[in-house]
């Protein structure tokens, strides 16, 4: 996961974001074999700040830094439809590190 400022992000659109995870995180199919809601499945804005880091690893500039105009601009450009597959995979992302951070516990 990329470490960032979330508030290099427009905070209005970031808000939103998190409210749309919380309405529809629980509809995202998840892998049975490493399913699992615990605290990171249930942190809204670890949620949102794994799906920003995703749209900054796509618009990073020529010499692979990260560029966060471009990033906040993308994000602003994206409507629901578009958004959604991002939140799926932030959240799948989410409940597989509790599910291995359950088994490495157990081990």
């Amino acid at each position: 996961m990329l470490i960032f400022d979330i508030k290099k992000f427009d905070e209005q659109r970031v808000y939103l974001l998190q409210g749309r995870i919380k309405n529809i995180k629980n509809s995202v199919k998840l892998d049975p074999e490493w399913s699992h809601k615990a605290r990171r499945f249930g942190d809204d804005s670890r949620i949102a700040q794994i799906l920003l880091g995703y749209i900054i690893e796509e618009t990073l500039d020529q010499d692979g830094e990260r560029n966060f105009k471009a990033a906040n601009s993308k994000f602003l450009s994206l409507d629901t439809h578009q958004i959604d597959p991002y939140i799926e995979r932030a959240v799948q992302e989410s409940a597989g590190a509790d599910f291995y951070y359950t088994f490495e516990k157990e081990y």
